[in-house]
């Protein structure tokens, strides 16, 4: 008997073990990178994610059925940003007092800027609270003053902005091709005509959506906190500071280039928000408006809203280009594990224990049949099988078979068996000259064998 060397498990039990840990190792990557994304935010802000009247989650759904792909940015990492997307910052936040978080704000709008291609920027118009009895939805909101819209404008353009209000608007815009969209707005919001802006929709004196003139416009940031000032290295070489200048309020101003991506700016977002955007024919311009940017797709940047997560190695490790090297690790550590185990595939069955006489009578079956005359070979195993049966029942020697055959009959329908032993003789008459057939043969050879077995060791 061949031994075996065992282990504490079996080959089988290794590759359940290797395959049970391996999903539970990739599902877990998976809930650590992903697990923010899983299931959306609760809010009823001005945000995408929002179904209250301040929210653009309708914004976002109208522009994934017009066939854009939508991303929501909720990392400071920009690779999700390229030349064929437009970002969407709606809306902007008051700024705070700490100038930290503003100086990183700025350059994080200016990377975006530069990374897309194009850039659309929403002035806030209200704040909402949140219904308690129902997350996610508003209870009431309230109007922004215009000094602290103003200051958000200023705050991303550097620019004064001159924040004008209209108590209702149910008119006609006009835009440069005459006649615009047909808007109807509560406590319409809009701004002056400056010479940076080059207003695209208009209802009197209000420029309700305006494309910003880079050639005019110049951005300006506050200066780098003394820590990141210590850490940035000393370089003689020309940067982007050494053509700025600094003006009187300490803060860096630099004309932008005209060749960057453009830049949008949208006054009122009642617009495009979720209980502006089904008024009037708002729904029909913002469509064909943001249809006609560049780019194919649209990224709302959730970051403004606080909505940010930052990325991690686990996060990276099960997104494009990482993933790929983490699957083949994956897949060779997996193969690794498996090849210590003795072997591969299923263990092989041991072979039956073998029946001495049942399997030399079924070989040897076999063999008659294989030469070609199988119709003699069961007429000497009806003669023999009559024979050692009439011993048995001592009814003495008899050297014709068709009568030993008649008292065998007899004997056997006496003892209550219904096989006809006459039938078989018959048969084999009848067989004379034919061509084989091994399959008949085996069956009355089994007939008979049976027949002996009843007659011999009786009813079992």
């Amino acid at each position: 008997m061949s031994g075996r060397a065992g282990g504490p498990f079996s080959t089988r039990v290794v590759v359940w073990l290797v395959a049970a840990a391996s999903f539970s190792l990739l599902l877990a990557m998976l809930f650590s990178g992903f697990a923010d994304s899983l299931g959306e935010p609760g809010s009823a802000g001005a945000d995408s994610y929002s179904w209250s009247v301040l929210g653009h989650r309708a914004l976002a759904e109208v522009l994934a059925r017009r066939g854009h792909r939508v991303v929501k940015l909720r990392t400071r990492h920009l690779a999700r940003v390229d030349s064929t997307t437009t970002v969407l910052l709606a809306e902007l936040t008051i700024p705070g007092p700490d100038s930290l978080p503003r100086w990183t704000e700025h350059q994080r709008w200016l990377a975006l800027h530069e990374r897309s291609a194009a850039l659309v920027v929403v002035l806030p118009k209200r704040t909402a609270t949140e219904d308690a009895m129902h997350p996610g939805w508003a209870a009431g909101t309230e109007l922004l003053l215009a000094r602290a819209v103003e200051r958000a404008g200023k705050d991303c353009f550097d620019e004064s902005l001159t924040v004008l209000r209209r108590p209702s608007v149910r008119e006609t815009a006009s835009v440069d091709s005459g006649a615009g969209p047909r808007v109807e707005l509560t406590d319409a919001q809009g701004v002056l005509d400056t010479e940076w802006l080059e207003p695209i929709v208009t209802v009197d004196s209000l420029v309700l959506v305006a494309k910003v003139k880079w050639s005019r416009f110049n951005t300006s940031w506050d200066p780098a906190p003394e820590w990141v000032q210590e850490l940035q290295p000393q370089d003689s070489s020309a940067t982007a500071e050494d053509e700025a200048y600094e003006d009187e309020d300490g803060k860096y101003t630099q004309t932008m280039d005209p060749d960057l991506p453009p830049v949008y700016l949208v006054t009122d977002p009642d617009l495009l928000n979720n209980g502006g955007l089904g008024r009037a024919d708002h729904a029909a311009w913002i469509g064909a408006f943001l249809d006609s940017l560049p780019g194919d797709a649209f990224a709302f940047d959730e970051v403004e809203h606080g909505f940010a997560s930052e990325p991690s190695l686990m996060a990276e490790l099960v997104r494009p280009p990482l993933v790929f090297a983490f699957v083949q690790a994956l897949v060779l550590a997996i193969f690794l594990v498996w090849s210590g185990a003795r072997r591969f595939g299923k263990p092989a069955a041991e072979a039956a224990a073998v029946n001495g006489k049942r399997a030399l009578i079924d070989t040897t079956a076999a063999l008659l049949a294989q030469t070609g005359q199988s119709w003699e070979s069961l007429r000497l195993y009806h003669r023999q099988t009559l024979h050692a049966v009439a011993e048995h029942f001592l009814l003495g020697p008899e050297t014709d078979v068709d009568r030993l055959a008649r008292r065998l009959d007899a004997l056997s329908r006496s003892r209550g068996l219904s096989t006809d032993v006459l039938e078989w003789g018959r048969t084999l008459t009848a067989m004379v000259g034919r061509a084989d057939d091994p399959a008949l043969v085996l069956k009355a050879a089994a007939e008979m064998h049976h027949w002996r077995e009843e007659m011999t060791h009786e009813h079992r």
